[in-house]
């Protein structure tokens, strides 16, 4: 009986060694998951600090996830008074920053570049593309490179993306098809079959007010089973075109206004 006794017993002592070993392998691997995520949240955000920095001096107008509403006071030409109105202006709580961990929660959510130049414009994509995903870009009045465009498209994650007279509508953008593009915007802009046939499956809301276009490039937009909204306003779309379209997609609302007499991209 002695002899089965001291025969057990090794085996007991190498059955608890290794499990003692599988839970201080499985704590060692638990506590860096738990070290290596917040440290990659913060890179993230240190990046989307570092890149606010370069498209600040740029001129650039942002908006960041975390803000408070602020109301300021401006004067317009319609009123003899000043009107009050609500600005975004970045903000975090007081906890974040007493525990130094701004950078893991706070990110850009919205960038506005206006009336820029092929400069300035080309290294807005050059810092933008360093950004994991953003809200919203809107570039009003630019300059707009069509691979520039689409190497964006292809790195960030992008929700919604406007575009003001710009020459991008005459082009094919492979890469905004396989993009996560939700809502586009494209005013006062000439465009193609080829770009409306490059519009992502996915996309939601579509505004091509006062844009100038076939009346047969619309039908490339049937496909687009997902869209909700399009605004065809100040477009020189005849009545009939729009009618026919709402019928084939009654999914959509499409909302049109004829362009003006004489108006050409209002």
């Amino acid at each position: 009986m002695d002899e089965s006794v001291s025969k057990s017993t090794p085996k007991t002592r190498s059955w608890r060694i290794r499990w003692s070993l599988r839970v201080f392998i499985a704590g060692i691997t638990l506590t860096s998951v738990l070290v290596a995520i917040p440290a990659h949240w913060m890179r993230i955000g240190n990046t989307h600090l570092e890149v606010s920095r370069h498209l600040q001096e740029q001129g650039a107008i942002l908006e960041w996830e975390l803000y408070r509403n602020v109301p300021s006071q401006v004067w317009v030409s319609f009123s003899p008074k000043p009107v009050t109105i609500t600005q975004k202006e970045k903000h975090e709580p007081e906890w974040m920053r007493s525990l130094g961990c701004v950078s893991m929660f706070q990110r850009i959510d919205s960038i506005r570049i206006v009336h820029g130049s092929p400069g300035p414009v080309s290294r807005f994509f050059k810092h933008v593309a360093k950004l994991d995903r953003v809200d919203k870009i809107w570039l009003d009045h630019s300059s707009v490179d069509r691979y520039q465009l689409e190497s964006l498209l292809e790195r960030v994650d992008l929700n919604s993306l406007w575009l003001d007279e710009t020459n991008i509508g005459l082009h094919e953008l492979s890469a905004m098809q396989y993009s996560k593009l939700k809502e586009l915007r494209l005013r006062r802009s000439n465009v193609s079959t080829e770009f409306l046939s490059s519009l992502p499956d996915n996309l939601q809301r579509l505004d091509l007010e006062g844009c100038t276009f076939g009346q047969a490039s619309l039908q490339s937009l049937i496909r687009l089973k997902k869209l909700t909204h399009i605004n065809l306003r100040l477009t020189d779309i005849e009545k009939s075109t729009v009618l026919k379209l709402r019928d084939s997609m009654p999914w959509c609302e499409i909302v049109w206004q004829p362009r003006p007499f004489g108006v050409i991209n209002q």
